[in-house]
């Protein structure tokens, strides 16, 4: 496979990196503001991503970059599709907020 010039990969990276929040900012929301669950999930993701692709695709480092940019860009697409509220949304009655901590006084309004 060809080698990608570095502006390609700089771009696919920085496209990649912006999908790769988005999964942890969601798991982070999805787990009431849990950092210790979204450090793991980070760890676990490095760790597949540098030890297992090796394994899973037997290619050069270039098909490597890729294909696990494609998956983040994917994954991260579908849970942005899947979770999006119509524009001027909000919760329901009823539903779990934090709305401030607790402790922390009720905010103005």
């Amino acid at each position: 496979m060809r080698v990608i010039s570095a502006p390609v990969v700089f771009a696919i990276e920085i496209v990649s990196l912006f999908f790769a929040r988005a999964i942890f900012v969601w798991f982070y929301n999805r787990t009431g503001s849990g950092v210790l669950l979204v450090a793991i999930f980070h760890a676990s993701f490095d760790a597949a991503i540098n030890q297992l692709s090796y394994d899973v695709v037997p290619a050069s480092n270039t098909a490597r970059f890729l294909i696990f940019s494609a998956v983040i860009v994917l994954f991260s697409t579908a849970v942005i599709i899947a979770t999006k509220r119509p524009a001027g949304t909000t919760r329901r009655c009823g539903a779990r907020t934090r709305s401030r901590r607790p402790g922390w006084p009720a905010p103005v309004r």
